[in-house]
């Protein structure tokens, strides 16, 4: 399977969900998301209790074109889609109400913070660069489909991490993701 980018320029007068929803159409991520009984787990970037126009957290808009996507043209129950991450810890209340996540729950999605989800240990990591095994959020692992939305950004131990880092949401330390971190 190749993998594909698109750059997709936004038209004037149109929305942060209109061009999240004429991309997903253009991707037609709906024959890639399997319709399961499991749960699909949209994991953004949560991790500081910035808000979104400051770029290091994921617009909670984006957020919601995905959802009226796997809503409206997925057909995907309402019921089975979790918005979730595990940012730092003691920051993602305040995070929830500066961003107006909360606002995402009249679709009829669970908003989740990972940081109170049951924790499933030592899954081991197969053929590992560096991490032989990683604690997990359950609703993490159990869901049927993870689509991940990270903020765009540079860090410090890299040019750019894009999805790289997206997941440290879903294990336990989050710390053990900073050593070594090209082979992770």
């Amino acid at each position: 399977m190749k993998t594909k980018v698109y750059v997709i320029k936004r038209k004037p007068n149109e929305t942060t969900q209109d061009v999240v929803l004429r991309t997903l159409k253009l991707i037609t991520l709906k024959d890639i998301i399997p319709n399961s009984e499991k749960k699909i787990l949209i994991n953004q970037n949560w991790v500081t209790s910035d808000h979104f126009s400051t770029g290091n957290v994921t617009f909670t808009d984006t957020l919601e074109g995905i959802i009226i996507y796997l809503i409206q043209e997925s057909k995907i129950n309402p019921e089975k889609i979790i918005v979730a991450d595990g940012g730092s810890f003691g920051r993602s209340e305040k995070f929830f109400k500066l961003n107006e996540v909360f606002r995402l729950e009249e679709y009829g999605i669970k908003i989740m913070n990972l940081n109170n989800d049951e924790i499933v240990n030592e899954i081991e990591i197969p053929n590992p660069l560096s991490l032989k095994s990683v604690n997990i959020a359950k609703t993490a692992l159990d869901a049927s489909c993870i689509i991940s939305v990270p903020s765009l950004k540079t860090h410090n131990m890299a040019r750019t991490t894009l999805s790289m880092k997206n997941m440290m949401g879903t294990i336990y330390p989050k710390s053990i993701m900073h050593t070594n971190l090209h082979k992770k």
